[in-house]
């Protein structure tokens, strides 16, 4: 049989062109995975960058933030250290600056009032 030899050896260049199809895809498949993994690499610097800018921006922000903080403490402890050193001038509390030093006048006491202000009021005779 003349056919047999010439199916034979389609049959084996078949086989050999689907190994060689095979080994090419992997091959491209192998290849895509490269370019997929370059892709992402390329994509992973890009987002470095970002970040490493948002940083900058970040620590720029955060040391206004202090600087103005700083600020704000010193603006409060300078206020407060004024309040003091003129409520030390003005004199006592509730008088005014011109009285400091001066006694006070006579100021009436609690507990001779019998208005329930506070004050000891004795018991009446004989009332139980």
């Amino acid at each position: 049989d003349a056919s047999s030899p010439s199916a034979s050896a389609l049959l084996s260049g078949v086989l050999a062109a689907q190994r060689e199809l095979s080994i090419l895809e992997r091959q491209a498949s192998g290849n895509r995975r490269w370019l997929a993994l370059r892709e992402e690499l390329q994509r992973l610097r890009d987002e470095d960058a970002r970040q490493r800018e948002r940083i900058i921006m970040l620590r720029r922000e955060h040391a206004d933030a202090v600087q103005a903080a700083k600020w704000e403490v010193e603006d409060l402890a300078r206020r407060a250290s004024e309040a003091i050193r003129s409520s030390a001038l003005a004199g006592p509390a509730g008088l005014p600056p011109s009285s400091a030093g001066e006694p006070p006048d006579a100021i009436p006491s609690a507990t001779a009032s019998n208005d329930g202000g506070g004050g000891i009021v004795p018991a009446e005779v004989g009332s139980e």
